[in-house]
Order: C-alpha cells, then structure tokens, then sequence
C-alpha cells in the first residue's frame, strides 16, 4: 500500500513569483507582477499580456519583459511532487519469493515529513498512470461529521445514558425534513450553503431520495437542471422522456439524468455494452473530446440498432447523453452523504445540546464558525455558557442547568432555563493550549475544584500557564466565579508572583510553618460578583479570545434597527451568495480599524469590520468618506453603512467600499 504522487504545477502567477524570485527581484515587486496576472482557474499568461497593466510595466523595464518571457516557458511545468489528498493504491504482495507488492509495478518516492514517523511513500506516477497500470486506487476521505457524530454519541451516552444506534434512526421522521424544507440547516453536512437552502425551501423535501438527488445536482453543470427537477418532483412539470426506453431507467429522476450510474445503465441496456465498457463510456463523456465522442457515438448506435432501436432514435439518445452525461453524479457517493447529512439534521432536532456541543468542538480553533454556531445555539434556545475554569472541559461540553436563571450567562439564551447548555471548551479559548487547559482539567479533577486565584496559580504549572494565558482567562471570563474580572487582573502579578514561590518552596522541600509539608491553606477567594451587568470592554476581549459574544451582546438592544435598516445580512453564506456591485446597507459594530495612506497621493483611508448579530464584513473607507464622517469609525461605534458590495483577492472576499456611514441612533 502507498499513497499517491500529485504534482502542482506552475500556474500563471506562481510562475511569474518562482522566476522573479530566481532574478533576484524584491518580494513586493514581483507580487506585484504576479497580481496583475487575472486570477481563477482558466487563467493564462497569455491573457495576462494582453492586460495594458502589463504592457505598461514591460515597457516600464526591460527585465520585466525577460521575467514574462520566461514564466511563459515554465506555465504549467510540473513545480515539485505532494501527496493526493484522499488516493491509496493497493498491491498484491509477493508469492513464493516471486516479484510482488508495489514495487513490482511502480516506482516509488518517500516525500519527507518532519519525524521519520511522518515519512510517506507515495507512487512516482500519478492516479492516471496508476489506472493505466491496472492497480487498485481508493480514496479515502477523512469527515470531520462522523467524528461530530461520533462526539454526539458519546455525550447523550453520558447525560441521557441512552446509546444512538445510528442505522436504526428512523428515516421519515417529519420534524427532520420540516427543517429540512424550511432551510434551517446551519451545521448540516453538505446543505449549510445559502444556495442549498434556497433549494431546499423550493423542494420541501420529504424522504431521503430527495436528499440524495439534491445533493447529486447542487453542482457546477447539473445545477442548471435544479429548478427543472423541482417543478416535475412537485408536480408542476410532467416529466420528459425523449424516447419512450428512457422511462424506466430515469423514472425516479423524472427524466433528468441526475447520476452516473444512468448513464452505465442506458448505454448497458439499450446499446448492450458490457458495465466495464459503459462505465468507459461514462468516463469519456465527461471529458469531451471531440475525437472521443464521434467514436463513442458510432459505437453507441452501432450497438443501440442491434437491439433493436432505429438509427434516428438512436442519434437522440446519444445527442441527450452527450449534454447530460458528463455532468452525472455518482449515485452510492451521494446517498451516503444524503444519510450523513439526515443524521446531522436528526441530532440537531431530537438532541440538540449534544449536537451542538459536539458540532462547536469540532471547530475550535475557527473563530469565524464558532461565533456562526453560538448563533444558532441561541436560535435553537440552547444556552452557551462561558468558560470555567471550575466547570469547563478542555472541549465543549453539556451541563446541567439550575431552573432557576440568576447567571449572567444564560442572556444568550434570553431567559429560558433550559435543563442542559453548552458549556464553553478551555482549548477554545485564543492562547490557551490544548496541553496547559488539559492540565488545568487534571488538576481540578485530581484535587478538586479552584478556591481562588492565588490557590489555582499554586496547583498548576506557571511554565505553560504564563502571564499571558492568564490574562486570557480572567479577561474572557473563565474565573468569573471567583470575582470581577477587573478585581481578577489587578490581583494577577501577585498570584503569579505567591504560586511561583510556592512551587519553588516545594521544589527545594522547604515545609511550612504547619510542619511536614503541609500545604499552605489558600486564602479566602474573593466574593463572587453580584454585578451582573458586563461592560463593552468585557465583551470585545469575549470576542476577542472566544470569537464570539456570551455574556452579552453589544447589539443586542439594536436587534430591531439592524433588521429594519440593514439590505443585506453579514451571515457568512450569504455575503459568499450576494453579487458584487450593488449598493447595500448594512448595520453594526466597528470592530478591527486600521488607518492608512494611499501610496501616490497619501490621502488617508480607514479599513475596519462592520459586524452585525450574524457575521462581519471588512469595510474600506476612502479620504472622501473620512473627510465627511471619519470621526464615527472608532471601535465600538455602532454604525449604519452604506457602500458598493465588491469581491477581492483571489478568494473573493467580500469587501464593502464605503460611500456614507453614520451612527446608527441617528438613522431613524
């Protein structure tokens, strides 16, 4: 068994960068090169210098023009050898002595890890060689949803002591598909998407095959078929069959080929290929080779007249295959997903604490997901309480909850006391390491829990737990129960200073004044805060370390401006959805702002995030702009802004170009 060679290849900007790197060009420079190249997949060199950018800058220099020149000679040039994401390819090993295993076939290469235990073989032919050589190639994909399943399982199997038998779900279950049809599938494997949800909405799907057929189409290519296959599965549309022999085999799509294994099954039945030939078949209409097709196509009628079907009929199959063909999915990948995504979607409804927990510690470590899941959390009414460094495990957890809401903490989930919440994981929180939080864990659980400060900066160990993850703790409120978080970090340098003399006393073996080692008892913890108000500073170091809002939210009394205002969310997906060019308001806090000066003229720009309760959006404000309202863009202004939605970079980040701004208070 090996792994698969890929090589990445020299696309249009990496060539311009390697070779002005190999001229010696200053880094700045040849970006700049590289970015005046059109970015995306079909982009070439050779449009690049039709660009009257870069006609200017060879004319500006003649190196520039022998960097272009020579970038042109290396475009698409194999760069340097990697490992296929998901291919393994599998051997027959050595019988009776006799030449086996991989290296019999194929030669091979071990790419280098950083430990000699993360040294991989891989083939020194990629997968298209590889199928030429008759092996075996898997992929294997890794899916972070069966750990969250996984995950999931085991925390109803602790709070509820039940045990999910996920192949014994039941599969109609109607409060599923109603969330489902109602698009509400934040979290949902494969159907989080602000296009998928529109579909959904369209569909209103109610069984599984639904799922599957939704999941084959929302695709580049069969895409186009969505609103085609809706109207004939609701029946607004009679399905469409160009021959009558297509009926029975595209039935169940309602004359729509929507996967490959179709197309196996047309060609099998009505031209009477072999499945190993109709699945060639298959293969060779998605590349669209004009030489490949006229002879697939003489073949097709060839044998579609042998069974019987005229000629003329015949060509109209063909010509159907060849639009549809290439665009199939195949049907056992999307019904395994569909089953994974209906599972997500049952845990969300029928477990959702669990799920939600599960789900939250799957992206530690993404801010951006984690502050879109605590949202949903809130409109699932599942409340998200902060870190504790009394409470939390090192991952998201499931808590029970007193009936009786007198925490600050449960505002998120706007007064309800529900049994159980999502209690906040240690390792989620910025600089706080996975080893230093499992410790704070061990430790609680070995002696139990922290009385004070000054006792929990005695039990743990100040190398991993320094001043600034500390710090990190008081701010985003993991000690809360000890005391004000104010009151917290001005006492800090003091327990940091009494615990690393304690441990230093121990480590010498010095004994106290009790005798016999006897620990010294940690003085009394300071009073629990009865403020239960949090100020705007607590709340952006929430932010700040959590990547969202708990204890509170700065908008939250905005909620109703920011609706009545705003044209355009700053929910993630639908930022990603929206078109570049038209104006939009959008409605929130300044976040992140950050002054500069253009380069030729100097003249002052701002670029900070405008966030509103359900993502951000990074704002550019020119001289102009600033010149009229630059005294509102200052974190922490809650603001209304107006400007041109545009997408930058070679991601297509959205970016708002601002036109007016103003403070929200005074947009009524």
């Amino acid at each position: 068994v090996a792994q698969i060679v890929t090589f990445a290849r020299m696309n249009a900007r990496a060539a311009v960068r390697d070779v002005g790197r190999a001229m010696g060009l200053p880094y700045g420079e040849m970006d700049r090169l590289a970015k005046m190249i059109p970015g995306g997949p079909q982009s070439t060199l050779a449009k690049g210098l039709e660009t009257a950018e870069v006609q200017a800058a060879i004319r500006e220099r003649e190196d520039y023009g022998r960097l272009f020149t020579v970038a042109q000679a290396l475009e698409s040039m194999a760069r340097h050898p990697s490992k296929h994401a998901a291919g393994v390819v599998i051997a027959p090993p050595a019988a009776d002595g006799g030449a086996g295993g991989l290296r019999a076939h194929v030669p091979l290469l071990r790419l280098p890890g950083q430990t000699a235990e993360e040294n991989v073989y891989v083939t020194q032919f990629d997968m298209d060689g590889i199928k030429h050589l008759g092996l075996l190639k898997i992929d294997i994909l890794g899916l972070r949803t069966l750990t969250v399943l996984e995950e999931t399982r085991q925390l109803v199997k602790r709070t509820r002591d039940r045990d999910i038998a996920y192949h014994a779900v039941p599969l109609d279950d109607a409060v599923t598909y109603r969330m489902f049809a109602e698009g509400r599938t934040d979290g949902i494997f494969q159907f989080e998407s602000s296009g998928m949800r529109d579909a959904l909405r369209k569909l209103k799907p109610d069984h599984l095959e639904d799922l599957i057929a939704l999941n084959a189409l929302y695709r580049p290519g069969p895409m186009e078929q969505i609103d085609t296959y809706i109207r004939r599965r609701r029946g607004l549309e009679p399905p469409v069959y160009d021959v009558p022999e297509l009926e029975p085999l595209l039935k169940s799509t309602y004359g729509i080929i929507v996967y490959q294994e179709q197309v196996i099954q047309i060609v099998h039945k009505l031209a009477g290929y072999t499945m190993t030939k109709a699945d060639d078949f298959r293969r060779s209409m998605g590349k669209k080779k004009a030489e490949i097709m006229a002879q697939e196509k003489a073949n097709f009628i060839t044998g579609a007249v042998k069974h019987k079907i005229p000629k003329d009929k015949a060509e109209r199959i063909f010509d159907f295959l060849e639009k549809f063909a290439g665009y199939g999915f195949n049907r056992s990948h999307s019904a395994a997903y569909a089953l994974l995504a209906y599972w997500t979607a049952y845990l969300k409804v029928h477990h959702s604490v669990e799920f939600m927990a599960a789900l939250l510690t799957s992206e530690t470590g993404n801010h951006d997901k984690i502050a879109e899941y605590v949202g949903e959390c809130r409109k699932l009414k599942v409340p998200v309480l902060p870190p504790d460094v009394n409470r939390s495990r090192t991952t998201f957890s499931v808590e029970e909850i007193p009936k009786t809401n007198g925490d600050h903490a449960l505002s998120a989930a706007e007064g309800a006391a529900p049994r159980q919440g999502v209690r906040f994981g240690l390792v989620a929180i910025k600089n706080a390491g996975e080893a230093a939080m499992a410790g704070v864990v061990r430790v609680r659980e070995a002696d139990g829990p922290f009385r004070s400060l000054e006792d929990f900066c005695e039990r743990l160990d100040g190398a991993t737990l320094n001043r600034k993850v500390m710090e990190s703790l008081v701010k985003c409120g993991a000690f809360d129960a000890l005391g004000s978080r104010a009151a917290l970090l001005a006492a800090l340098p003091k327990a940091l200073e009494r615990g690393s003399t304690s441990k230093s006393d121990r480590a010498k073996g010095q004994e106290t004044m009790f005798g016999n080692g006897a620990k010294t008892p940690a003085p009394e913890a300071p009073l629990p805060r009865t403020d239960e108000t949090v100020s705007r500073d607590d709340l952006a170091h929430e932010k700040e370390l959590l990547g969202c809002y708990v204890s509170g939210h700065p908008l939250a009394d905005y909620e109703d401006e920011i609706r009545q205002f705003s044209t355009q969310s700053l929910k993630p997906d639908q930022l990603a959805a929206a078109p570049p060019g038209p104006t939009i308001k959008v409605a929130g806090i300044v976040t992140r702002v950050k002054h500069g000066l253009t380069k030729q003229k100097k003249d002052p720009f701002a670029r900070f995030q405008i966030e509103d309760l359900e993502g951000s959006i990074e704002a550019l404000a020119w001289s102009q702009t600033l010149a009229k309202s630059g005294q509102h863009v200052v974190n922490g202004t809650i603001l209304m802004v107006t400007g041109q939605l545009q997408k930058q970079g070679e991601d297509g980040r959205p970016t708002l170009i601002v036109k007016d701004l103003m403070p929200l208070a005074e947009a009524q």
